[in-house]
């Protein structure tokens, strides 16, 4: 399953190249995206604001991949 790097840490062109280099298929990938859905939402609200903030970015960067994915 792609690690969480690939919403945290990777953007555009690298997250291409992560995902190319995995190998991993739609369905893998997508519950790979599921998974980081998952832990950004119930760390949404930690009342560390630096781990929110990453919860925020980790979201954000997967609800715009999943749009970019399903043609919205």
């Amino acid at each position: 399953m792609p690690r969480a790097v690939a919403w945290t840490m990777l953007s555009g062109a690298s997250r291409a190249a992560f995902r190319t280099a995995l190998g991993v298929d739609e369905a893998t990938w997508a519950r790979g995206r599921g998974w980081v859905l998952w832990k950004a939402l119930i760390t949404l609200d930690n009342p560390d604001p630096v781990r929110a903030a990453e919860a925020r970015h980790m979201l954000d960067a997967v609800l715009t991949e999943y749009a970019e994915s399903a043609g919205a």
